[in-house]
């Protein structure tokens, strides 16, 4: 006993064939096309128990029964039918599905009928099977629909119901494709076709006939999206699934338009931060010119030695206030992507050597030694000069800050494997916690107050310097013990 392939058919209100698809020819030896105009009771159909499910003008579902087929013998035929009604017309027909099971029958003439009853093996599979047929695509979340050879609906899902509710078809078999499209276009619901309806017909028929590869968006003018796609059978049926992306697309547009506003916020700070910034170097920078001024007693001797302190305090305020406003700065640039870079090929140990000579003197301040290592057979480095700088001054800074006098803070460049320098910082100061470390991976500019502790500054350096050094291609890489010091460590591509 095999089963075999099924068929779709469709009844008018005298239970006349309207449609046979084409797959019963193969298992009946009947043509479609023959059983065009007839009626159901001229198959010579026998129903299980002579019941037959038609005449109560109610839906069934596997009712079996045998009819005839090719070779002079019977085959076995389980059906479910759903009958149509329209509201002005009343009953108008049937649409169902059929599973045929063969049952070769070796008498003559097909007059010997196989004792196969309802529970048989091949009646139970064929009644399962067109249950979780039905079952499978009602209960699809995608619209799914079936127009016949000429284009007429003969089943869709209630999803595909769902998704034209608003379009007033009627479900009587004679209802086509063009029809739900024009439908939908007179109620202005497809957003490509408003002002342009007959030339937008035209395109969506071609789509239909000619189904692309690629499924296609549509869009409708009350916000729903659908992603449709469309497959031509072999006997010239098409299959229509709609994909509803209408909840997607909103948390697409939501998404976009909040990050939208995050960008303007972002470039509304940054420009706030630069103006401010500007406006308050300015004042700064003549604070410092002025302290400098009347520290040198250009215009003659102070006289108490407590205007000497006051005045070097307030230089030193001023110096330290310029020195966060470039920090602001410098991070407002790079976030606005404002800042202009120019990448040459560099010898580390030159920019090891300018690092240095720029920090030496806060080094001998803090008392503290510094050491540098260089190779002169290392290969160049290809980096923007200023970025670099001022990478290595604020590790090199942070790392003087975290150290106490007699400490050791070292700058060493050596080979990092895989195309890679490796531009070393390292001090015996006070050091870092993991938590701080693992938070300044994550941009979070305050982690670098664990590694300046109590020194000045406001925790920008660190940020800064991640940013600057993965805009050059390369990455920072911090290794701290609390108490035992700091390593950090740029790793550059070679040039």
């Amino acid at each position: 006993m095999e089963v075999l392939p099924g068929f779709i058919w469709r009844l008018d209100r005298d239970f006349r064939f309207t449609y046979v698809s084409d797959q019963v020819a193969d298992v009946t030896g009947m043509e479609a096309e023959s059983r065009i105009g007839a009626r159901f009771d001229d198959l010579d159909f026998i129903w299980d128990r002579n019941h037959d499910p038609l005449e109560k003008r109610a839906a069934f579902r596997s009712v079996g029964g045998f009819g005839p087929a090719r070779g002079g013998h019977r085959i076995r035929l389980v059906l479910s039918g759903k009958p149509v009604f329209e509201a002005n017309e009343g009953f108008v027909g049937f649409v169902g599905s059929a599973i045929v099971v063969d049952l070769p029958d070796p008498g003559i003439g097909g007059t010997s009928i196989p004792d196969i009853g309802p529970t048989s093996p091949g009646a139970s599979l064929a009644r399962d099977r067109l249950d979780m047929f039905r079952n499978a695509v009602e209960c699809l979340t995608d619209g799914f629909a079936l127009f016949d050879p000429d284009d007429k609906l003969i089943f869709c899902n209630t999803s595909f119901r769902r998704m034209n509710e608003n379009t007033p078809w009627k479900f009587d078999g004679e209802t086509t494709f063009e029809m739900i499209i024009r439908s939908n276009m007179r109620l202005g619901l497809l957003e490509e076709a408003v002002g342009r309806e007959e030339m937008f017909l035209a395109e969506r028929m071609a789509r239909h006939r000619a189904p692309p590869e690629e499924p296609r968006l549509m869009r409708w003018t009350d916000g729903n999206v659908l992603l449709v796609r469309e497959r031509r059978l072999a006997d010239g049926a098409t299959v229509v699934v709609n994909t509803d992306l209408t909840e997607l697309s909103k948390r697409e547009r939501a998404l976009a338009d909040a990050l939208r506003s995050a960008e303007q916020a972002s470039r509304a700070k940054s420009a706030f931060l630069a103006r401010m910034s500007h406006e308050l170097r300015t004042p700064l920078n003549a604070i410092i010119g002025f302290s400098d001024l009347v520290l040198s007693e250009t215009f003659g001797p102070l006289g108490s030695e407590r205007y000497y302190d006051y005045v070097g305090d307030v230089k030193r305020s001023g110096e330290h206030l310029l020195s966060l406003i470039n920090d602001l700065l410098d991070l407002t640039g790079i976030e606005s992507g404002r800042r202009e870079y120019l990448f040459e090929a560099h010898r580390p140990r030159d920019l090891v050597l300018a690092a240095l000579r720029a920090v030496r003197p806060i080094g001998r301040q803090a008392e503290i030694r510094l050491r540098g290592s260089a190779p002169v057979t290392l290969p160049r480095v290809t980096v923007d000069s200023r970025s670099m700088h001022q990478c290595l001054l604020n590790l090199v800074s942070n790392a003087i800050k975290a150290t106490g006098p007699g400490g050791r803070v070292v700058i060493r460049v050596e080979g990092g494997g895989e195309g890679v320098l490796v531009f070393q910082v390292s001090d015996t100061g006070r050091g870092m916690s993991s938590d701080a470390i693992s938070r300044l991976m994550t941009m979070s500019a305050p982690i670098a107050q664990d590694y300046v502790c109590e020194a000045d500054g406001a925790g920008l350096g660190l940020p800064i310097t991640k940013s600057l050094i993965e805009i050059m291609g390369g990455r920072l890489e911090i290794e701290s013990r609390l108490g035992e010091g700091t390593r950090a460590s740029l790793i550059v591509p070679i040039a």
